[in-house]
């Protein structure tokens, strides 16, 4: 007993040696010397403005802390103090991240999130999107008082992940300065609310000082500049998908569009003084370079295809390994074991690519099993090709290591590996591939690339669909395959080019949104990332989009003429008008917040309209979260109305894993009209009492006409009554009555308070 008590105190004291081993430090090689600002300064800087932005106290004794000190990507000169401090246990995780300035001690961001992880990750907002700005106005207005006076507001605060995502309850505000009355991007605030908590959780902040601003005099005007953009743009036609669900990616696509995507061969800003476009410093032509194969080649190719046999019936298990084992053998060598197959049908669309197939994971024997040697593989269950193989080889982003390919020769790699895979798709493929070498700066030293990634689209009637394609991605270090890619639907029906309109009218029709605006921009002249010659511009760039910050300008559907976003949908300014329509209604706050979420579409959202049951369902599934990930594995529904390839197939399946819905042998009415005692029913099931509902004998209504309520829905309706998720009026409760659209967005604003995680 002695030699264990002392065995123990021994494990507590090492134990206690090893706690501050979680407070790692990391300098990247930076010399902390030179800096103004030392590492206790910088953390003692971060506890002090986190206490007094954001009234969040760390006691490290709890946290696990890392220090790290990095180069300062925008200004790879200067270095930035990150201090993170986690702390998680059965109940909840929190995560602070803090950077400070290493020169002045100035924060340029920081953040807290807290995670409950006992409680489902429903998130709807109890604030407005017009409140969290206040929220922000004010945290601006009181730290930063005279950055405040300089800077306007733009875009709004919505964050929209997807419809019931853990963080679109969330609002972003992103203020920039104004100098002469016009923008100046480059000198930023973005400050982070909490919809649900209703309070600030995060900001980041980026201020150059001691910069020369040009006047506004003698610039050359917008008429002028109009004509240049309009010279310069072209409409590139493309295919592209359309997805009704927005950022759904583990779906097919039902719906092909033909579109015209604007290009800008020479960048999108105009000097305004000069008249001419802004040209940033330019490689070397050595750098550029540009590969295609013959025709002579493609058919060379094309005819080594063998025939490909598609089964009867998807194969087993053993014969999906044992060609899999093949495949593995051709492109990797020996030595490798298949493990965790599954079999997967209308799942994971972006891993199967909509197809019948096996997937599985392979490991390397005897191999450093920790970081490589791993990777997935994916075929086709009916004909056995190869649709993904993947290597997870683990790689030190900042190695200095010398190519033993160059980009020629990775290009004629990545043939050879269409010629061994895909060898049939050759004549659908656009070939042609253009290089430019980039690099990327990691604590102030610039590293190449490790990989060479090749994708070759799908062509149309000639004509690109980048969403079906052929990657390759190549190790530059070893020369090997890093991974290989078909996605490609056999079913996509593409609409006829020869219907389209033309170019110069769909460049009019883009003018008609996309006008020249005067900003300042920040211009760097060197061609060193690592030495930036900084200087402001005067320029004109086309107003853009806030919604979708890597993708500024809209599309024109080809053969409509409207305008369409990156997903396909159809731009229209009902989001606005939605606004106006629900001003001063009594749930104007409960409906800005959904719409905000993306729960109810505004787009075909009427207030008085009576609901039918589909759409009830799909509003409780956005509630939720619509993440068909957790689809994989569920049983294929028994409706006998609804087939795996009907568009809402996946929101049945979704109720039916929330337990909303019943998966029985039926058929399923999704145009019924609900009833308000029906729309009970749904609400409690969406609440997961609906074993409390059917408790007999003890509940009883406060309303007039309650003799009218189906006994079967009696505990429902006094559920949601009592919970003031349905409420009545004038002494009555209308069970019979159809429920209506805003009777039921408040009903699922109102059940979502009741399961709301308080992070």
């Amino acid at each position: 007993m002695k030699k264990l008590i002392s065995m123990v105190l021994v494990l507590v004291l090492l134990l206690g040696m090893m706690i501050p081993a979680f407070g790692e430090e990391k300098n990247n090689g930076i010399n902390e010397e030179n800096l103004k600002i030392t590492k206790d300064e910088a953390k003692e800087i971060a506890i002090k403005r986190l206490k007094e932005y954001l009234d969040v106290q760390v006691d490290e004794k709890k946290f696990q802390t890392r220090m790290e000190l990095r180069s300062d990507y925008e200004d790879p000169q200067n270095s930035l103090w990150h201090i993170n401090w986690d702390f998680n246990d059965n109940a909840k995780s929190i995560h602070i991240n803090v950077s400070v300035d290493g020169s002045d001690g100035s924060i340029r961001s920081l953040s807290q999130q807290e995670y409950i992880h006992s409680q489902e990750r429903v998130a709807i907002a109890t604030i407005t999107e017009e409140q969290g700005k206040q929220l922000a106005e004010k945290f601006v207005q009181k730290f930063y008082p005279e950055i405040y006076k300089q800077v306007k507001l733009v875009g709004d605060g919505a964050i929209n992940y997807g419809p019931g995502s853990y963080y679109s309850s969330n609002y972003s505000f992103r203020y920039v300065q104004t100098v002469n009355g016009l923008s100046f991007e480059p000198n930023y605030m973005t400050v982070e609310v909490d919809g649900m908590k209703g309070k600030i959780t995060g900001f980041s902040y980026r201020w150059r000082n001691g910069l020369t601003f040009p006047g506004v005099e003698e610039v050359i005007g917008e008429e002028k500049a109009k004509t240049l953009f309009e010279k310069e743009l072209k409409m590139e036609l493309r295919y592209m998908p359309h997805r009704p669900q927005p950022y759904d990616y583990n779906s097919p696509i039902k719906t092909i569009k033909l579109a015209y995507y604007p290009t800008f061969t020479s960048g999108d800003q105009v000097d305004a003084k000069e008249g001419k476009f802004l040209i940033w410093p330019a490689r070397t032509p050595e750098e550029k370079m540009e590969k295609d194969i013959t025709t002579k080649q493609k058919e060379e190719i094309f005819n080594s295809a063998t025939k490909i046999e598609t089964r009867t019936k998807e194969m087993d298990e053993s014969q999906a390994a044992q060609i899999m084992k093949e495949q593995l053998e051709k492109t990797f060598g020996e030595g490798y074991d298949i493990e965790s197959l599954r079999y997967m049908e209308n799942e994971d669309y972006w891993e199967s690519s909509g197809k019948k197939a096996w997937s599985g994971q392979f490991v390397k024997k005897d191999g450093d099993t920790r970081y490589n040697g791993r990777g997935q593989i994916t075929i086709d269950a009916l004909t056995g090709e190869l649709i993904n193989l993947t290597s997870h080889n683990w790689r030190d982003m900042e190695e200095k290591f010398e190519p033993v390919l160059s980009w020629e020769e990775g290009y004629d790699k990545a043939i050879e590996s269409i010629k061994e895979y895909f060898p049939h798709k050759i004549k659908e493929i656009e070939t042609k591939s253009a290089y430019i070498k980039s690099s990327y700066l990691v604590n102030g030293r610039e590293v190449e690339q490790p990989y060479y990634y090749f994708s070759f689209p799908r062509l149309v009637s000639g004509i690109a669909y980048p969403e079906d394609a052929i990657t390759v991605e190549l190790d530059r270090k070893t020369g090997q395959i890093q991974s290989i890619r078909c996605m490609w639907n056999d079913e996509a029906a593409f609409p006829n080019p020869a219907d389209r309109i033309k170019e110069d009218k769909a460049q009019e029709i883009f003018f008609e949104d996309y006008g020249p605006n005067l900003i300042y921009t920040l211009y760097n002249s060197s061609s060193d990332p690592q030495k930036p010659v900084e200087e402001v511009k005067l320029v004109y760039r086309l107003n853009r989009d806030t919604a979708y910050m890597y993708m500024p300008y809209s599309n024109v559907d080809a053969l409509t003429g409207e305008k369409i976003d990156y997903q396909g949908g159809v731009i229209n300014s009902k989001g606005n008008s939605f606004k106006e329509k629900i001003k001063g209604h009594w749930a104007e706050k409960e409906m800005n917040i959904l719409a905000n979420q993306g729960i109810i579409d505004v787009s075909q959202f009427d207030m008085d309209k009576e609901i039918t049951l589909m759409e009830v369902i799909k509003i409780m599934v956005n509630a939720k979260g619509y993440e068909t990930y957790r689809l994989r594995g569920v049983d294929t529904l028994k409706f006998g109305n609804y087939q795996a390839e009907d568009s809402e197939y996946k929101y049945l399946q979704m109720a039916v894993l929330y337990g909303i819905l019943e998966n029985k042998s039926m058929v399923f009415d999704g145009e019924k009209k609900i009833s308000r005692e029906e729309l009970a029913n749904l609400m409690v099931r969406l609440l997961r009492y609906e074993n409390v509902a059917k408790i007999q004998g003890i509940y009883t209504l406060p309303y007039s006409d309650k003799g009218e309520v189906n006994p079967e829905y009696l505990g429902a309706v006094a559920l949601c009554t009592g919970l003031e998720i349905i409420n009545g009026q004038d002494g009555k409760i209308r069970p019979k009555d159809n429920a209506t659209m805003v009777e039921m967005a408040i009903a699922v604003y109102k059940a979502m308070e009741n399961i709301r995680p308080i992070r």
